[in-house]
């Protein structure tokens, strides 16, 4: 079902938002072959359907945002740096969890009780396996919906979404599987060009000092466009393999940077022009090329937190959240 997206800033919700949802999903999908981003989706009395994915949080941390998960978090074990650290079973009062194939549910209690007893009731019609099948695990989001509109008269409509966009990263657009590999060696002036005009250079650069596998991975991220990457494996006899001094001596001359030398080492501490370059907390391998104005406007909500991160550093994301809604005319 393909539907509309409208978008809004988190900060510019109504004070009395959460008071007025009356449905919580969180979807987190383990398996590598679902491109579907963690998300939180809620629906209003109005009928309206919002949604705020996961990984735009520095830490994944949705119970610092969204108070009706305040409850549910063990504060131990996020001390701990555990990296599971819900308990559903401490679901607010006059609430319901139900789980269904990754989607993590939170239903009011009437409404959940009057959702089982049609799902007991659809699942009696049908004596063949695959007809329990398909109202047990397609056909129950249809039936909480019809639910919710016989018992308190809301008619939910998943036709248009609202993104709630938050500000704790700096969004750019991707879309999983759809970047493009870049080659320094046949690189145009127009590609340079091109890379020079991307929102940021997420760059990881392991030497052949540090025991770790000696490679090069630069993924460039735009506003609308999509991704761009370039990478280097100085260990493999690979078809594009390139020798390490060989790459850095190329990278120098076509972005007129200085990266150090073979002697002293290579780094990407110095960005080139027009951009500025910071590392995450605790994280030495990873370097960030931001466009100098997009560090500055945020500076306060992105950079600096990431920076100087004050809690567990186990939990720390990218400061780069890849969004498809920032495709023009996104449509999902």
């Amino acid at each position: 079902m393909s539907f509309i997206v409208k978008k809004t800033e988190y900060h510019n919700l109504p004070t009395d938002f959460w008071n007025n949802v009356i449905y919580y999903e969180y979807f987190i999908s383990h398996s590598g072959f679902v491109d579907i981003e963690p998300h939180i989706t809620m629906w209003t009395k109005d009928g309206g359907v919002y949604y705020i994915n996961v990984h735009e949080l520095r830490d994944d941390r949705f119970d610092r945002i969204i108070p009706f998960f305040e409850t549910m978090a063990d504060k131990k074990k996020i001390e701990n740096g555990d990296s599971y650290y819900y308990d559903w079973e401490r679901v607010p009062s006059g609430w319901k969890y139900y789980y269904k194939s990754s989607y993590h549910c939170f239903i009011p209690n009437d409404i959940y009780e009057s959702f089982i007893k049609r799902i007991e009731i659809a699942e009696k019609e049908y004596s063949g396996e695959k007809d329990i099948f398909i109202v047990r695990e397609i056909l129950w989001k249809e039936t909480l919906k019809q639910v919710y509109q016989t018992i308190i008269g809301v008619d939910i409509n998943e036709s248009v979404k609202t993104y709630i966009q938050l500000n704790e990263k700096i969004h750019v657009y991707d879309e999983p599987y759809a970047g493009e590999a870049i080659y320094i060696d046949r690189i145009t002036d127009d590609d340079v060009k091109k890379l020079k005009q991307a929102f940021a250079w997420d760059i990881e650069y392991t030497t052949r000092f540090e025991g770790l596998y000696n490679l090069i991975r630069i993924v460039f991220y735009f506003d609308t466009d999509k991704t761009l990457c370039m990478k280097y494996e100085f260990q493999r006899d690979l078809s594009n393999y390139m020798d390490e001094n060989e790459f850095m001596s190329k990278f120098m001359d076509v972005f007129d940077c200085n990266l150090g030398n073979r002697e002293a080492g290579y780094g990407f501490e110095n960005a080139i022009h027009g951009f500025t370059s910071f590392h995450v907390k605790d994280d030495p391998l990873k370097t960030y090329w931001i466009k100098d104005d997009i560090y500055q406007s945020h500076y306060d909500t992105v950079i600096e937190p990431f920076m100087n991160y004050s809690g567990n550093t186990r939990f720390l994301r990218s400061p780069l959240c890849p969004c498809r809604e920032n495709k023009k005319g996104y449509i999902s």
